[in-house]
């Protein structure tokens, strides 16, 4: 997803916005609220590494209903639940980004305690049972089943 107007001139039309509706009609395709190409993208993952759903909720502890329904755009995965489909999926620091993206939420961040443990997960390409052991020692409740 790639904006036309920065930051700044979103902030300089809502100023100059007599009211919230016009703005938001002039500016829905800058709005982090575009999630439907999420469920698109997640499926085109999916069948790129040869995945099935229940490799992923095996990998991850969520439940098959819930992957199902977060595929099929029915449900909204909060951050930490996307990370850990992501994480299921065995995604790229560059494809966990492009989806959160997809999302709405924020990239990767390294001054992030959980962000900086997946990171670190990711570089050093960790299997699933040292993914596990990293984030336990480090108090983070990712994929810990909800």
């Amino acid at each position: 997803m790639k904006y036309q107007k920065t930051t700044d001139e979103l902030h300089k039309k809502i100023k100059e916005s007599k009211n919230i509706h016009a703005y938001l009609s002039d500016n829905h395709e800058e709005l982090n609220e575009n999630t439907g190409e999420l469920p698109a993208a997640l499926q085109q993952l999916l069948s790129e590494k040869k995945m099935s759903v229940s490799d992923v909720t095996d990998n991850t502890n969520i439940s098959v209903p819930y992957a199902y329904a977060v595929l099929n755009g029915k449900k909204k995965p909060a951050r930490d639940m996307l990370l850990r489909i992501l994480l299921g999926l065995s995604c790229t620091r560059e494809e966990i980004d492009r989806m959160l993206k997809l999302a709405g939420y924020k990239e990767l961040y390294p001054r992030n305690k959980q962000d900086a443990c997946i990171l670190f997960i990711l570089e050093k390409h960790l299997n699933k049972e040292e993914m596990y052991d990293l984030l336990q020692s480090e108090g983070i409740s990712l994929l810990e089943e909800s």
